[in-house]
C-alpha cells in the first residue's frame, strides 16, 4: 500500500474492515501517526461529511487520556484516518502475570479519566461508557488472574455507578451466564458464554453480532447532547427484551 504523502513504517494490526499502520507524514517525519486504512472501496459523501464533522468536534479536546483523530483523507479508492501515535502495551501483556495496579497509580489514572470526561462534556459532547466482558481462562492456561478479575469487576462497577458517562452499553451484562472456571494460580472467574466464545478472551462472530444487536442506537442520537438534561437520574432507553442493553444517565 502506498499513500503519496505518508510513509508507512510498520503494520500494527489488521481486520476484515481495516488495516492500521504506524506512519508519518513526509513533511513532518518526526511526528509519529497511527494511520487506519478502511478496506471498503469508498464511503458515501454523507459518511465522509460525518467523519469530518466528528473530527472537527474532537479536535477541541486536549487531554492525556483522550486520543483524538487528526484527519480523514482519500487516495483514489482508499479512505484513511490519522491520529497521534502512542506506544502502548497489548492488553494480554498488561494483564498476564502482572501484580495488581498500585493504589497511587490507580488514583492517577482515575483522575486523568475524570478530567478527560470533563473535557468531553465541556465541549458539549456525549461520551458513552462500555463495560469489560468476562475473560476467565481455565487452568492451566495463564494470562488472567484472580487480581485481574477483581480489577475488572471494580472497573465495571465504576463505569456503571460512579463515572460521569452519559450512557452505558453493558456488554458485561450481555455476556453474563458463562461457566465459572478455576484460574491458574487460584481463584475463579466467569467465561464468555460458550455460544459466543472464541478464545476465552474475544467473542466469536456470533458474539460480535450479538454485541452489535445489543447496542441501543438511541444513545447516539445527535440531539441527545448534555445540554438541558438532568444528570441526576438514570433511565433505560430501551424497554424490549434486552432492557439493560444500553441506557441514558439523564
Amino acid at each position: 500500500m502506498v499513500l503519496p504523502n505518508y510513509q508507512l513504517l510498520s503494520k500494527i494490526a489488521e481486520s476484515d474492515l481495516s488495516v492500521v499502520y504506524k506512519a508519518c507524514h513526509k513533511k513532518d517525519p518526526q511526528r509519529l501517526l497511527t494511520l487506519k486504512i478502511l478496506k471498503a472501496s469508498s464511503l458515501s459523501k454523507h459518511k465522509k461529511s460525518r467523519f469530518r464533522q466528528r473530527i472537527e468536534h474532537l479536535k477541541v479536546l486536549d487531554a492525556p487520556m483522550v486520543i483524538t483523530p487528526i484527519s480523514i483523507g482519500e487516495d483514489g479508492d482508499s479512505c484513511f484516518l490519522t491520529q497521534e501515535y502512542f506506544d502502548g502495551i497489548p492488553l494480554d501483556e498488561l494483564g498476564g502475570g502482572r501484580s495488581p495496579l498500585p493504589l497511587p497509580d490507580f488514583f492517577t489514572i482515575a483522575c486523568q479519566l475524570a478530567a478527560a470526561l470533563d473535557k468531553v462534556h465541556a465541549a458539549g459532547m456525549k461520551i458513552i461508557g462500555v463495560t469489560v466482558i468476562p475473560r476467565g481462562r481455565p487452568a492451566p492456561a495463564t494470562g488472567w488472574t484472580a487480581d485481574n478479575e477483581a480489577q475488572r469487576v471494580a472497573l465495571n462497577r465504576w463505569i456503571r455507578d460512579e463515572a460521569d458517562f452519559d450512557g452505558i452499553i453493558d456488554f458485561d451484562r450481555l455476556m453474563a451466564g458463562g461457566p465459572i472456571v478455576e484460574l491458574a494460580g487460584g481463584g475463579t472467574a466467569p467465561q464468555i458464554p460458550p455460544q459466543w466464545n472464541c478464545d476465552n478472551t474475544h467473542p466469536n462472530a456470533a458474539g460480535y453480532k450479538a454485541m452489535g444487536e445489543y447496542i441501543n442506537l438511541r444513545l447516539f442520537r445527535d440531539h441527545d447532547n448534555r445540554n438541558g438534561h438532568d444528570h441526576g437520574h438514570h433511565h433505560h432507553a430501551y424497554d424490549g427484551p434486552h432492557a439493560h442493553r444500553g441506557y441514558d444517565r439523564h
